[in-house]
């Protein structure tokens, strides 16, 4: 009777160790799991915001631009900092404006315009930033010309980038995922023929 009840007992302490070993296990693959899913969302929402942004450059009026003290973007939800767009094409504002109001992730995501580390413009021409609205988190530039799109002559496309460090610290997987992996969109658009 006794060796019976040996038995059983280390029998029940086999398993409370194994359950020990695998919960821990089995944790850790949920979260690497839920940790890709974030991941994937926020790439596919930046990717969606991106090409957005690049689109509604183009539902600006043509040769439209803002007028003095124009601003747009609060850069964090509720905030009242927001991009000076004076003086830049409208199609820069309808741009931002679009971007800003698509990432709804962007409160676990840190832009390089938030780490000071240089200064983002949110319209460039062939390169050279326009006017004074530094520090966004898209950079459209607005006149560059495509050659592998094959345009016909003197006609010019915004590409619009974004890229950004998923920052899991902000997330209620902080616990579990140790890295900020870095994500990245490009978008470019051509005016509709009637523009041209």
């Amino acid at each position: 009777m006794s060796r019976k009840r040996r038995g059983r007992g280390e029998a029940g302490g086999q398993a409370v160790i194994e359950t020990a070993l695998v919960i821990p296990i089995l944790l850790a693959l949920i979260s690497l799991f839920l940790a890709v899913m974030v991941q994937v969302e926020a790439q596919q929402e930046m990717d969606a915001a991106t090409k957005l942004a690049a689109e509604s450059f183009f539902q600006a009026p043509s040769l439209a631009v803002d007028a003095a003290g124009t601003t747009c973007c609060a850069q964090t939800p509720g905030a009242v900092d927001s991009l000076d767009t004076s003086g830049l094409p409208k199609g820069c504002r309808f741009a931002a404006e679009t971007f800003y109001g698509t990432m709804t992730f962007r409160r676990f995501l840190v832009f390089p315009a938030q780490s000071g580390a240089s200064s983002h413009p949110l319209c460039a021409r062939d390169g050279a930033p326009l006017g004074a609205a530094l520090s966004s988190y898209v950079e459209c530039d607005v006149s560059f010309l495509d050659t592998a799109l094959n345009p016909p002559a003197g006609l010019r496309v915004v590409r619009c980038t974004a890229s950004a460090s998923l920052e899991f610290s902000r997330t209620p997987l902080a616990w579990a995922i140790p890295w900020s992996p870095t994500i990245s969109a490009t978008a470019e658009a051509v005016p509709p023929p009637f523009r041209q």
